[in-house]
Parts: C-alpha cells; sequence; structure tokens
C-alpha cells in the first residue's frame, strides 16, 4: 500500500517505465509469446477459451498476454478469440453440412442466441443471412 507522497511517486514512475516497455516494438520474444497464445486459441476453438488459460500456456501474465495483444493486433484478446471462432463459423457455414446451433455448439458458445450476437458483431450480419448468402452464391 502506498502510505507517502514519495511512494506514489516512485510507483506511478515505475507504471510509467512498464507502460513505456510496452509501447517498444515486440522483441522476437514477444512474438512468441503471441504466437503460442494463438496456436493456444487455434488449438482449443471448440472451448471456451479465457485470458488466463492462453497466458498460461504462452507462460506470460494475462495482463502482459492482453497488453501484447492489443499493441501488436489492435484489438484485445476476447475480439481475437471471437473474431478467431467467427472465421472458422463461416467456413462451417460454407460446407453447409451442419445446422448454425451445432456450429455455435462446436465453436464453445452453449446459447445460440449470444453465438449469433457475436457472429453479427464480427460479420456483418446473423449466422443465418450468411447461410442465405451462400447458397445464393452457389
Amino acid at each position: 500500500s502506498i502510505q507517502t507522497r514519495d511512494m506514489a511517486l516512485k510507483w506511478l514512475e515505475k507504471l510509467k517505465n512498464e507502460i513505456l516497455s510496452l509501447l517498444e516494438p515486440l522483441s522476437p520474444g514477444h512474438a512468441d509469446f503471441l504466437e503460442k497464445a494463438r496456436q493456444y486459441v487455434l488449438q482449443n476453438l471448440s472451448k471456451r477459451i479465457l485470458l488466463q488459460d492462453a497466458a498460461h500456456y504462452a507462460s506470460i501474465s494475462p495482463a502482459y498476454l492482453s497488453a501484447l495483444f492489443k499493441k501488436e493486433y489492435g484489438q484485445n484478446f476476447v475480439d481475437f478469440v471471437n473474431g478467431t471462432k467467427m472465421e472458422r463459423a463461416c467456413e462451417m457455414i460454407s460446407q453447409g453440412s451442419l445446422r448454425i446451433n451445432e456450429i455455435g455448439y462446436m465453436l464453445g458458445f452453449d446459447n445460440a442466441d449470444y453465438f449469433s450476437k457475436v457472429f453479427r458483431r464480427h460479420v456483418g450480419m446473423t449466422p443465418t443471412e450468411y447461410q442465405k448468402e451462400k447458397k445464393q452464391r452457389r
């Protein structure tokens, strides 16, 4: 706990230095952390993916992984995960062999409405609209 003005100033200086180090270009080691986390996401698309689990897999703290994702990809970790899942959902819908709620479940969404909401946010249309558009193009 911070009890004096000097302690607060030292803490702020430390925080400033940590933030500045995050703003530096990624070193090869940072890229390795991100690649490990990205591989974790790709290997676990059928599950609920948490920042803490990916960070543990990449051997870094969740806060640091979050900052690296934001810096490198310009989006937070959850948006990256959902975007990756929606890319896969689009592929699965295009194949045409599964129902939309099955696809959502296979990608770790327990709630079909939430899957549709996330899909719409990332793709710009509902899964059903996307499916109809794909069928019309065939």
